[in-house]
């Protein structure tokens, strides 16, 4: 039974170092290479309160700034009609 323990973790240990040193590229370098969705905001809230959502704002979550920033391709936003 200590022989299976044994191998087995030389295995899993062996198969780490692997996964480790053949993977070159930095997570933000495949990051950017994505396609990235994100698939809801609440942006057009700002928006239709005046806000420019176009440039960057430190206290906001979202704007185009911070989309570009994160290699965003697809942003979703949600659009809604009001019953009044």
């Amino acid at each position: 039974m200590n022989g299976i323990k044994v191998k087995l973790f030389f295995s899993l240990a062996l198969s780490l170092f692997l996964t480790v040193v053949s993977c070159d590229r930095s997570n933000h370098d495949i990051h950017m290479e994505s396609f990235v969705a994100d698939t809801h905001n609440d942006i057009l809230l700002r928006a239709m309160e005046g806000e420019d959502i176009l440039s960057f704002h430190q206290e906001a979550q979202s704007d185009l700034e911070k989309f570009k920033l994160g290699g965003v391709d697809l942003q979703v936003f949600s659009i809604w009609v009001s019953p009044s």
